[in-house]
């Protein structure tokens, strides 16, 4: 069907699928450079907004090439809802699933879902994208400021890589108490494959609203601390979850959380389990600078150099502990949901990232969910100090 026979509503889908198949091809042949910018209104004034998006792609592409990451196969699902069209203006919702597997990394299929809500404009007889707003993991930390992101990312693309000593925030206590109960990693594991591309419907979803990779990671350590998978457990914040006090930590199927956001932001709850003692309720453990002793079961929080926004659930390790990189790592998380990417693929050595290791916690019992009541404490970190209260992913 020849393009000036299709109606406005077919026009727009056409370039939203355009756009996204073009991004999907830069990922799989980042040989040859795609210029987005055809695509793209230069009068918008979300046009910076609109290079971001570029620079993410462009981004991305690098560090596939950098660590000669083909897809081997993939496969490629859409589905939109057209919003509207009201004169030269129209909005449109796309869904993308893509499925692929890696050269490097055989044994994985690789998922990813993102959402992106698309803005168009009519320009001269044609549309073009005039804004973009994806669920995206770096959407809500750099959409909005003067970040470029593809220079303060890709500065490390080409550096030659080392490995910084580990500075451990925290002492490691899984032999200290007979009635500490530990982190089972493959409850929490298998919690995260679960759900990395769906959602638990006994939680409540924050997906869209600012983002919801906090609260799968909690789900994760609430799996792995012996959660139960029911409404009863999860609606009455039956242990693992803390319902009440400064340890407060829970979350149900509404948007009642603990008051301090540590259940679905990203920088308190990295606090919080800096502020951990032993005895305490909630989860408890340790937390590192870097990812050299990252593994599997883990937590992986990114910053931005201001605040920690965004966190990834480790599903798969390779390497010596102690000199692990993001070629060693595979991560699941939400929003964009993923499932087993290579983390190599997704950040680079420009990023401050911190490795979470949760431990457990303590039962009076010395088995079964976390019950115990407060008790000495270790880390030395004044929680006060640490807790900064601002709910973000």
């Amino acid at each position: 069907m020849a393009l000036l026979n299709l109606s406005d509503e077919e026009k727009i889908v056409r370039i939203s699928k355009d756009f996204l198949q073009a991004r999907i091809t830069r990922l799989e042949q980042y040989d040859s450079p795609i210029d987005f910018l055809t695509f793209f209104d230069p009068d918008s004034q979300q046009f910076r907004h609109l290079q971001y998006m570029s620079d993410r792609i462009e981004l991305e592409a690098g560090l596939r090439r950098a660590n000669n990451a083909q897809v081997m196969k993939s496969e490629h699902h859409l589905k939109h809802h057209l919003v509207g069209i009201s004169g030269d203006y129209a909005e449109i919702t796309f869904f993308e699933r893509y499925e692929y597997v890696l050269k490097p990394v055989p044994e994985f299929k690789t998922s990813e879902t993102t959402r992106y809500e698309m803005a168009l404009s009519r320009v001269n007889g044609t549309w073009l994208l005039s804004d973009i707003i994806t669920d995206s993991d770096f959407d809500d930390a750099f959409r909005d400021t003067d970040v470029d992101v593809k220079t303060f990312l890709d500065s490390n693309l080409k550096r030659k890589k080392s490995v910084p000593p580990a500075e451990y925030l925290g002492p490691d206590m899984a032999d200290m108490f007979p009635v500490f109960t530990p982190y089972n990693i493959e409850k929490a594991v298998a919690y995260a494959e679960k759900y990395a591309l769906s959602y638990n419907p006994l939680f409540y979803s924050y997906k869209g609203l600012g983002g919801d990779c906090q609260n799968f990671a909690s789900q994760c350590v609430w799996a792995g601390l012996g959660g139960e998978n029911t409404a009863t457990a999860v609606n009455l914040k039956m242990p693992p979850m803390v319902r009440s006090g400064p340890r407060a930590w829970y979350q149900n199927n509404t948007t009642d959380h603990d008051p301090y956001g540590r259940w679905i932001a990203v920088q308190p709850f990295s606090a919080y389990i800096l502020s951990g003692q032993v005895g305490d309720l909630g989860p408890v453990g340790t937390v590192t600078n870097g990812l050299a002793n990252a593994a599997t079961g883990d937590l992986i929080a990114i910053s931005d150099g201001k605040r920690w926004f965004h966190i990834y659930v480790v599903v798969a390790h390779t390497g010596v502990q102690g000199m692990r990189t993001t070629k060693d790592l595979w991560v699941s998380a939400h929003t964009t949901d993923r499932n087993r990417q290579w983390l190599a693929t997704l950040i680079t050595d420009a990023l401050p990232v911190r490795t979470i290791h949760i431990i457990g916690g303590v039962n009076n019992a010395g088995s079964g969910p976390l019950s115990a009541p407060g008790g000495i404490g270790l880390l030395g970190v004044d929680e006060a100090s640490a807790v900064i209260p601002r709910i973000d992913k």
